[in-house]
């Protein structure tokens, strides 16, 4: 029926952005920067939607970026998610991150959800209502380090349990962005 949208399914939107605003609790943080010795940058940048860790020196970093003050690649320092929100004096960079979305940069604030719903990429597996999130931890054939998945055994990889969060819902759009909620906040 044409004008219709009765039994489409609708992208569920991009990655990082949050949804279910009543109970949210977002933290901002400098994304750490680390230059070698030439003055380059090697730090990541943070695409919307990807899991952060927290540094012993109050900032953020990417999950599983080398060279930070912490064991980047487990939970034990997780952060939380980077999302999106509208501010009038931000510009987000627009590299090459997954989905295009836009990224925090080193050295500017990153707004990290800890508390709350977000819409993410769940690169493996399939989400179901209430079902257990997985973040990778060591890279597979399929799914980088850092990774959502719905699966404890990714294809080649390692997963753990983000014991705070569980999928919302048993839907996963085409660009593979599904919801999650972080039930409390994993640390500080």
């Amino acid at each position: 029926m044409p004008g219709s949208v009765i039994g489409w399914n609708l992208s569920l939107g991009y990655a990082g952005k949050v949804s279910r605003n009543p109970f949210t609790k977002i933290n901002a943080r400098q994304v750490k920067s680390i230059l070698d010795g030439n003055g380059n940058e090697t730090q990541p940048a943070i695409p919307f939607g990807a899991a952060v860790v927290t540094n012993t020196d109050n900032t953020y970093s990417l999950f599983g970026a080398t060279g930070t003050d912490v064991s980047a690649a487990t939970m034990a320092n997780f952060g939380g998610i980077a999302v999106s929100e509208v501010k009038q004096s931000m510009t987000y960079g627009y590299g090459s991150n997954v989905g295009g979305n836009g990224q925090f940069e080193p050295k500017t604030p990153c707004d990290v959800l800890q508390v709350g719903t977000t819409t993410v990429i769940c690169t493996e597996g399939t989400p179901t209502a209430n079902g257990l999130v997985y973040i990778v931890t060591v890279a597979g054939t399929t799914s980088p380090v850092g990774s959502f998945v719905a699966t404890a055994t990714p294809a080649g990889g390692t997963a753990v349990q983000v014991t705070n969060a569980r999928f919302t819902n048993g839907k996963k759009d085409p660009s593979g962005i599904t919801e999650i909620v972080l039930l409390g906040q994993a640390n500080a």
